[in-house]
């Protein structure tokens, strides 16, 4: 490698260390008691598979952001503007719910935000949203 390549190299190592970073974390599940090698093997695959995700989704939304506009607006409380991370790319989402009615699942209203992330992964809404209701005055 020439001296360019390793300096080049070197620079991208933040994104392997926070690929460990969110490994050395503590994951939010419930305890799990396993009693069998190959489910704990497949239980770690799975983790292993979710944090290539997490990882993945992180760093296609900031590729496709503008190399000039590397922040996204609405990601921080108060709607400020912050660098894509994977943790709040998922948590912009948090909250949001579905409903079931007699025409088929109904999505809540999504924020621009959600809108613009899932229109940054080319991700088309798989169902139609539900309206807000207009207030009678």
């Amino acid at each position: 490698m020439s001296a360019t390549d390793v300096l080049r190299t070197y620079k991208d190592q933040w994104v392997v260390e926070r690929r460990h970073r969110d490994l050395k974390q503590t994951l939010r599940v419930r305890p799990i008691f396993l009693h069998n090698d190959d489910r704990i093997e497949a239980l770690v695959a799975v983790v292993g598979i979710a944090l290539l995700v997490f990882g993945l989704l992180e760093a296609d939304v900031r590729h496709r952001l503008l190399p000039h506009h590397p922040s996204l607006p609405g990601l921080l409380p108060e709607d400020r503007a912050a660098k894509p991370t994977g943790r709040n790319i998922l948590g912009a989402f948090q909250g949001i719910a579905l409903t079931y009615s007699a025409h088929g699942p109904i999505l809540d209203p999504l924020t621009p935000t959600q809108r613009r992330i899932l229109a940054l992964l080319d991700i088309p809404l798989p169902w139609p949203e539900q309206q807000i209701p207009a207030t009678v005055h």
